[in-house]
């Protein structure tokens, strides 16, 4: 049920956002693109004064803030088994609270024209955004890569295997097409390439949406890690392992 209601919710912003993407993209191209400086200059000068300029940052930071946090959550999931789960969620977790409050920073200032210092925060923005989905990804592979490395030392390699920690399973339940994306966002914004940034930036949070789809139909369709995972497979390596202790003593025998 919880996820039901997540995930709806993130539709839904990202149905509205969308809308509210597309009024923007009227609004300054073709109802004012006479505007003197050209479109961009009004863009940047009037459309974020506006409540539908502020309303599309809204939905845009919203969307990032329940894909963070559904992130985070897959990583407490994968490694919650683990007697070191609450100091691995430490960091990313103290990430994603800065990381909220500089999207409501930016949200409170872009009604001010301030864009030197929105630029700034924008970028840092960016930059903990990456960090935390960079190291989300790294943890949640690392993990699965020992798990695959025990499972099949022990078992070899098996449907099991594939299942929950082939190399698909792994970039998908790590978020790796978000953590990509936005490093491209970076990337662009570094070298100053506004057309890559305008692509990127915009595309964003439709790629958030399908990297959390991926994961919710692993999950949904039992392919997906759960709190139950790594203890089946513990019993799967414990049963082989007995299997072939009681193999070995009837050939002694």
């Amino acid at each position: 049920m919880f996820m039901f209601a997540y995930t709806s919710a993130v539709m839904i912003c990202g149905v509205v956002f969308l809308a509210l993407q597309t009024w923007m993209v009227q609004l300054v191209y073709i109802d004012h693109n006479t505007f003197p400086g050209a479109a961009e200059e009004y863009e940047s000068v009037y459309i974020y004064t506006q409540p539908g300029g502020i309303a599309t940052d809204v939905f845009s930071a919203t969307i990032d803030i329940l894909i963070l946090g559904i992130q985070i959550w897959r990583l407490w999931v994968i490694y919650g088994a683990t007697r070191y789960a609450i100091a691995v969620i430490v960091l990313p977790l103290l990430l994603f609270f800065c990381f909220s409050a500089l999207e409501i920073v930016v949200i409170a200032l872009e009604p001010s024209n301030a864009w030197g210092r929105i630029f700034a925060i924008s970028m840092t923005l960016t930059v903990s955004q990456l960090a935390i989905e960079i190291l989300v990804t790294a943890l949640i592979i690392g993990r699965l890569l020992v798990v695959r490395r025990r499972h099949i030392n022990t078992m070899g390699a098996s449907e099991t295997s594939k299942q929950y920690m082939g190399i698909v399973a792994m970039l998908i339940e790590s978020y790796a097409l978000e953590s990509a994306w936005t490093l491209a966002i970076l990337i662009s914004e570094v070298l100053d390439n506004a057309p890559a940034t305008a692509f990127f930036d915009d595309c964003d949070a439709a790629i958030e949406i399908i990297a959390y789809l991926l994961v919710i139909y692993r999950v949904s369709s039992g392919r997906g890690w759960n709190r139950q995972t790594e203890q089946q497979i513990s019993s799967m390596q414990f049963q082989a392992g007995r299997t072939t202790h009681l193999t070995t003593s009837e050939i002694v025998a």
